[in-house]
C-alpha cells in the first residue's frame, strides 16, 4: 500500500494551526438499510474554516456523492516519512511541482481520521487502514500554537476549500453528518426499524401471540397445532372452546390452559376436572352422603359437601334433627371476619341444639319456604337471625362489622338451584 504523503514547503513565518478531523463512512444504501423498513434519516452538508493565513486564490474541491479520498495541494516538493507501529518507513522524495496543483491520495481501504494543517505550507494527516485495523502519520513540524477541532460521531469529511498560492495560506473542510437515524415506516420501529409488535406485545414477548405461536411480522401470528384465530387465542378443551363456561366442567372446577389441557382447582382432579369427592369418597359412590344426601362440588376447597334432605345433617348426613330440623351441613369460612358457625340438632325434637363446630344449623320459620341462620354470641349480645329461602346453600358469608349485632350487613356466596349466586342484607334479632 502507498503510504500517506507529506508536502514541504519554504518557512513562512505564520501561526501554527492545527485541524484534528474524525470521520466515519456513510451507512450503505442498499435495500437493507433500515432492515428494508424503513430509511435513513438526510444527511446534512456542514462547513468548518478556511483555518490560517488569508492570501493566495480561493479553491473548492468538493464530493457529491461520496466521502472523499483526495485532498487538493498546491506547489512545492513531495517527501513522506511514516510511522508504522514501532518501526519507521520513508517514502521517496517526489519532485519540485513548481507550483503546480498535487493530491493526498487514499488507498481504497483507508478513512481520514485527523488533519492537521501548518499555515506556513506544511501539511500531516493521519489515516487509518481499515483492511489491517492499524494506522500511520505523518511528520512534520510539531512547535507553535494549535488549533484542534474534533467533528462529531457520524460525520465524514465530503471536501476541502480554501487558499492557496505558492504554498497553502488556509485550509477548511466540508462534512456530512449522518441523519439521527432510521425513520421506520409503521408499524415497524427501533434503531434499525428492526422491532415489530403483534397485538400490543413485542414479537419477541413469550407471551406473544397468546403464547400459542410466533410473531413473525406486524400483527401476524402463526399459530402452534391447536391453536387458530388472529392472535392464536382460540383453543379447545375436550371440543369446548377454551373461554366457554362448560370447558373443563365449569369454571368452579377448572381452567382451559392450552389445547386439551385442563388446569383443575383445589378439590378437583381428571383430564376434564369432572372428579370431586366427599368424606374422601368417589362423589358419585354408592352411601358417599350417607345415601341420603348429595355430593355437592367443591367451591374454592379442597373437598365437596354433603347437602342433606331435611331432618338430617352432619357431614354424612347421619345426624338426624326430626321434622324441626331443616338442613345441617358445613360451611366454608373464605374471609377473616366470617361468622363462625357453631349450632345443629344431634336429634330430635330440636328444642336445645348440642354445638357442633363448623355446622350451621337451620332452625324453624313462621314461613315454611324460609328458615333460619344463626349465628353465636358476641360481645354477651344473643343470637341473631337472617332469613332465607330453604332452597339456598351457603358456601361463605360474611358480617361487615366487627360486633355482628343488630343492624350488621352481611353478604353471602350461596348455590341456588345448583347454580351460584350472591345475596346480602341486614342483620335482625
Amino acid at each position: 500500500m502507498e503510504p500517506a504523503r507529506t508536502t514541504t514547503l519554504a518557512p513562512v513565518t505564520m501561526v501554527l494551526l492545527t485541524i484534528t478531523v474524525t470521520t466515519l463512512r456513510l451507512p450503505s444504501k442498499s435495500p437493507g438499510v433500515c432492515s428494508g423498513r424503513g430509511y435513513c434519516s438526510p444527511p446534512v452538508l456542514k462547513k468548518y474554516g478556511p483555518f490560517g493565513a488569508g492570501g493566495g486564490n480561493y479553491f473548492s474541491d468538493v464530493a457529491q456523492d461520496s466521502p472523499v479520498d483526495k485532498m487538493l495541494f498546491w506547489g512545492g516538493s513531495w517527501q513522506d516519512s511514516c510511522q508504522f507501529g514501532a518501526g519507521n518507513y520513508t517514502s521517496p522524495r517526489y519532485p519540485t511541482a513548481g507550483g503546480g496543483q498535487r493530491y493526498f491520495a487514499l488507498q481504497k481501504d483507508e478513512t481520514f481520521t485527523s488533519v492537521t494543517m501548518y499555515s506556513g505550507g506544511y501539511f500531516n494527516a493521519l489515516v487509518a487502514q481499515t483492511s489491517f485495523g492499524r494506522s500511520y502519520s505523518s511528520s512534520g513540524a510539531t512547535n507553535g500554537n494549535t488549533f484542534t477541532y474534533n467533528l462529531l460521531q457520524g460525520e465524514t469529511i465530503y471536501g476541502f476549500f480554501g487558499y492557496i498560492g505558492g504554498y497553502v495560506y488556509s485550509l477548511g473542510f466540508y462534512v456530512q453528518q449522518l441523519g439521527t437515524g432510521c425513520i421506520c415506516n409503521p408499524p415497524y420501529y427501533g434503531p434499525t426499524c428492526n422491532l415489530f409488535n403483534c397485538f400490543g406485545k413485542n414479537f419477541g414477548d413469550p407471551t406473544v401471540c397468546s403464547s400459542g405461536g410466533n410473531c413473525t411480522a406486524a400483527d401476524t401470528c402463526v399459530c402452534n397445532p391447536g391453536y387458530s384465530g388472529r392472535n392464536c387465542e382460540i383453543f379447545y378443551c375436550s371440543n369446548r372452546l377454551n373461554n366457554a363456561t362448560s370447558a373443563c366442567s365449569g369454571r368452579l372446577a377448572g381452567t382451559c390452559a392450552s389445547p386439551d389441557n385442563c388446569v383443575c382447582n383445589p378439590g378437583y382432579t381428571g383430564t376434564n376436572c369432572e372428579i370431586y369427592y366427599c368424606n374422601n369418597q368417589l362423589y358419585n359412590t354408592t352411601g358417599v352422603c350417607g345415601s341420603r344426601g348429595t355430593c355437592v362440588a367443591p367451591y374454592y376447597s379442597s373437598a365437596g359437601l354433603c347437602v342433606c334432605p331435611d331432618g338430617y345433617g352432619g357431614p354424612k348426613c347421619d345426624i338426624y334433627g326430626g321434622t324441626n330440623l331443616i338442613s345441617v351441613f358445613p360451611v366454608i369460612a373464605t374471609t377473616q371476619n366470617a361468622v363462625t358457625y357453631s349450632t345443629c340438632c344431634s336429634s330430635a325434637p330440636c328444642s336445645t341444639p348440642t354445638c357442633y363446630p363448623d355446622y350451621r344449623y337451620f332452625g324453624p320459620y313462621p314461613d315454611p319456604q324460609q328458615v333460619l341462620w344463626e349465628h353465636p354470641p358476641n360481645n354477651g349480645l344473643g343470637y341473631h337471625n337472617i332469613a332465607l329461602n330453604r332452597n339456598y346453600l351457603w358456601f361463605s358469608a360474611q358480617v361487615s362489622t366487627g360486633n355482628k349485632n343488630t343492624g350488621s350487613n352481611f353478604a353471602a356466596y350461596v348455590y341456588l338451584d345448583g347454580a351460584l349466586a350472591y345475596t346480602s342484607g341486614t342483620i335482625t334479632s
